[in-house]
Parts: structure tokens; C-alpha cells; sequence
């Protein structure tokens, strides 16, 4: 019905209101990605300065346009902004674009939508905090379930094997990691906490917050050497985050099937590794220096609908011939 509503409409015009949708969705995520990691709610009080409290103007609020407009710095108290606001906001309404371009006006539009604003916050907060929120990536499996109902592009059924493959396969690799650190305990007749006990020695309360903020660790609410130490081992010791786990069965209950999550963690992991890398070397830290996943996992599940099996076949190609 949308459809035959939408269609006398001239392409240009629905590109134009699809980016400034866009836009303003992507100033509503960037409040979801500053709130949800506190525990505050998105809804109430209204968008103020984190700085001084002021509450922002509807004119100084407009997606974009009012970051240019003022300079990028708050008009009470002249605080710079975070360029991640006009980011997010640009990017979500390129996606907006890119998205009607490619399904029109249906469902599938709507549903890919939704799917990209999730992996928006999730790659936020994940960057910003090394965390993955259940509220997001839990509520998006549901989603992801009640989307496969009415999209042609896939059965209920591919959406929960996406499930079972995406979050089943960073399982088994949670668990063999944690397998591994158990078999080198006994080898080595020492625990996994007690050699992060002993690498640790010497720091001062100020650098164990440094280093356990390196690794992910929320330290507001840890005050003692003890915890700080024990929260670092635990970081250490997790290898693959359960976030991620529950992030990419996300992604698999939107995509459907397992040819999807092939593509994600194949790309994912190389882009992974091309980032990861080369940071630790910059940050001087060891192989278990906490990187983001998720944003990782989560563009490449953005982008999979319009080169994935073409990059898929292109790597067996690869394999094959190599």
C-alpha cells in the first residue's frame, strides 16, 4: 500500500526526505549510545550538554546543521562536541540512502533499517566502552525473528539457523579459549590470575585504572587493588566477549541462513586482525589487548546484502587456485 502511495513520487524527493529521516534517526542514536552504557533512560530528561546541563534548543539540535553552525562547540558554556554526533548522523542518513536505493519502499527497507541503527549503537558503545549491551543486541534477535515473518527475502527458519550458526560459532570458540586457559594452568602449575597478579606488581591505583580501562573493565565502581587486579584477570581471560556472541546471533537472525555469518567472521576477523594489530604495537601491549569486535562484525553485516556472496566466492576462488 506504501508502495502505491510512494510510487508518483519523484526519486530525487524520496532520496532527499530518506537522508533528512536518516539524519534525524542517527541524533537519536547518538542519545542511545551516551545514555544506554549509564543506565539512563533515552527518553527523559530532554538532550542537554553532558558539561553544563543546558538544555539544547530545538534549533541547536538540527542533525548536521547545527554542528556546523555552532562551530561544533556548545552555545552555553562553549564545551567542545563529540564529532561523532554529525558522524553517526551523516552515516545513518547515507545508510537511509543507500538502503531505499536498494529495496525501494517495503518491508525489507524498514527492516534493514532497523538492523543498521542497532549496529550503530552497538559499534558506539562498543568503541567507547568495550561493552556490548543486552538491551540492544537481545531485543535485535527478536527483531531479527519477527522480521523473517514478513520479508520475502527469507523464512523463519533461515533466521534461526543464522542464530544457532552466528551465536553457536563464537561459542565454541569462547569455549575453546577458555578450555585452552584451563590446560595451560595445569601445564604450568600456576593460575591465570595469579600471572596476571605477578605482571602487575608494582603499578601504582592510577595505572591499574589505566590498564584496566585498556582492556575494557568499567572501574567506576571498583575502588580497591584487589578488585582492579582481579577485574583485569577476568578481562584477560575471556578472550571472545559473550557480547559478541549474542551480537553476531543478531546479525544471523537478520541475514538468515549461514553463508551470512561465513562472510562476517571471515572479513570481520581480517579487518580484526588489520586494525588490532598494528594498534597494539602503537599502545605497546600484549596479544590480549582489548580491541572492539563489534564494529567489526557488525559492518560487515551491513554491507553483506550488497557484496557478500560476491566477496564469499571470490575467497574460495582464492583458496582453490592459491
Amino acid at each position: 500500500m506504501l508502495n502505491e502511495l510512494l510510487k508518483d513520487i519523484d526519486p530525487f524527493w524520496l532520496s532527499i526526505f530518506a537522508f533528512i529521516f536518516g539524519a534525524f534517526v542517527g541524533s537519536f542514536l547518538n542519545v542511545c549510545i551516551y545514555r544506554v552504557p549509564r543506565g539512563e533512560s533515552i527518553v527523559s530528561p530532554p538532550s542537554h550538554c553532558p558539561q553544563c546541563g543546558q538544555r539544547i534548543r530545538f534549533y541547536d539540535n538540527i542533525p548536521i546543521v547545527s554542528f556546523l553552525f555552532l562551530r561544533g562547540r556548545c552555545r552555553t558554556c562553549q564545551t567542545p562536541i563529540s564529532p561523532q554526533y554529525p558522524f553517526v548522523e551523516l552515516l545513518m542518513a547515507i545508510i537511509s540512502i543507500l538502503l531505499l536505493r536498494r529495496f525501494g519502499t517495503t518491508p525489507d527497507f524498514v527492516g534493514y533499517f532497523i538492523f543498521a541503527a542497532a549496529i550503530v549503537v552497538i559499534s558506539g558503545i562498543d568503541i567507547a566502552h568495550r561493552i556490548i549491551p543486552d538491551r540492544i543486541s537481545l531485543p535485535g534477535i527478536v527483531a531479527g525473528l519477527v522480521f523473517s515473518l514478513v520479508t520475502p527475502a527469507m523464512a523463519l527458519f533461515d533466521s534461526v539457523v543464522g542464530i544457532v550458526t552466528g551465536g553457536g560459532s563464537l561459542l565454541l570458540v569462547a569455549l575453546g579459549y577458555a578450555g585452552f586457559l584451563r590446560l595451560r594452568e595445569r601445564i604450568r602449575g600456576t593460575t591465570h590470575q595469579e600471572e596476571t597478579e605477578k605482571a602487575l606488581e608494582g603499578l601504582s591505583l592510577e595505572e591499574l585504572r589505566k590498564e584496566a580501562a585498556l582492556y575494557g573493565v568499567d572501574t567506576e565502581n571498583l575502588h580497591g587493588r584487589k578488585e582492579l587486579v582481579r577485574a583485569i584477570g577476568e578481562a584477560k581471560g575471556e578472550g571472545m566477549g559473550g557480547g559478541d556472541i549474542k551480537l553476531l546471533a543478531m546479525i544471523g537472525s537478520f541475514l538468515g541462513g549461514w553463508k551470512p555469518i561465513l562472510f562476517v567472521i571471515l572479513v570481520g576477523s581480517f579487518l580484526g586482525c588489520v586494525v588490532g594489530v598494528p594498534l597494539m604495537f602503537l599502545k605497546g601491549r600484549d596479544s590480549k589487548y582489548a580491541i572492539p569486535f563489534g564494529p567489526f562484525l557488525g559492518g560487515r553485516g551491513i554491507i553483506y546484502k550488497k557484496r557478500g556472496m560476491e566477496l564469499i566466492r571470490w575467497y574460495l576462488r582464492l583458496g582453490r587456485y592459491g
